[in-house]
């Protein structure tokens, strides 16, 4: 299923969460979401506990053995922009309710680091882009707003990449853009990077192995009568660290039209399936 959320928690647990599907059969609850946990022995999805709430364009963190689902779309009323958190607690297998985001939000980013969750970014229920940086410490139950970035935008890739938190490319509310911004969690404050070279959207931040990538998403094409339409790429950049530049190392992975992408650590060897 698409409009689906995926991470890799810090003990190397593989989650995947939401997926939309309809239910003809169910009137009472037409609007489903998955929620799948790898099992790397079997090389199988396990099915957790589904989300309480059908949603999508929602953000996916990890702190303190709980996964918290962040704001997004609710579709089963009409269409909904969220402020709730809901939170997944490992120990137990059971879904609740944590304290809400202050503000409605989908299409945003989240991102965890160091026993915190960050939300970054996203849209407004009036589809106006947000600068917004939020922090929940799930120790003090508390968010806390920090230093927006310079450029309002949703549907982006975001991740920790040396300490430090990256957001590239997204949608803005002028169109996509190419645009990378870094923030700096001891000064609580943004820089401009170099760009990446080709405006996109929904592209994926992957840190593997102390190395960041960039991968896939949608960019603009020029159809046959001139028009520019959406385009889904699936090719694999590389950050160089050194020479601050993007380098282009592969054009096309095989079979990840649509895909999500994590850093996950297998030991292939016991993986019997592959």
């Amino acid at each position: 299923p698409r409009n689906h959320c995926s991470l890799v928690t810090a003990g190397n647990q593989m989650f995947v969460a939401g997926g939309l599907y309809y239910d003809e059969g169910s009137q009472e609850e037409p609007l489903s979401s998955f929620f799948l946990q790898f099992d790397p022995l079997d090389c199988d999805w396990l099915g957790m506990p589904p989300m309480p709430m059908p949603r999508c364009l929602f953000g996916l963190g990890e702190a303190d053995n709980a996964i918290y689902v962040i704001g997004g779309k609710e579709l089963k009323e009409g269409e909904e922009t969220l402020d709730s958190v809901m939170c997944y607690d490992r120990n137990t297998f059971k879904w609740g309710e944590s304290d809400p985001i202050p503000y409605e939000v989908y299409g945003h980013s989240v991102v965890s680091h160091k026993g915190l969750v960050y939300a970054i970014g996203g849209k407004r229920k009036d589809k106006k882009c947000l600068k917004k940086l939020c922090v929940y410490n799930p120790k003090k139950f508390e968010w806390k707003e920090l230093a927006p970035m310079k450029t309002g935008r949703s549907l982006f890739g975001a991740a920790v990449y040396k300490d430090k938190i990256w957001v590239a490319t997204g949608v803005t509310d002028s169109g996509l853009t190419a645009t990378v911004e870094v923030y700096d969690i001891d000064k609580n404050k943004w820089e401009d990077m170099a760009e990446f070279p080709q405006v996109r959207s929904s592209m994926s931040l992957v840190n593997l192995t102390d190395q960041l990538y960039a991968i896939g998403g949608f960019t603009l094409a020029q159809s046959e009568s001139g028009e520019l339409t959406p385009n889904e790429v699936d090719d694999v950049w590389k950050y160089d660290a050194d020479k601050k530049e993007w380098l282009g190392i592969l054009k096309e992975l095989p079979y990840a039209s649509s895909a999500t992408f994590l850093p996950v650590r297998l030991n292939i060897l016991r993986m019997t399936k592959m």
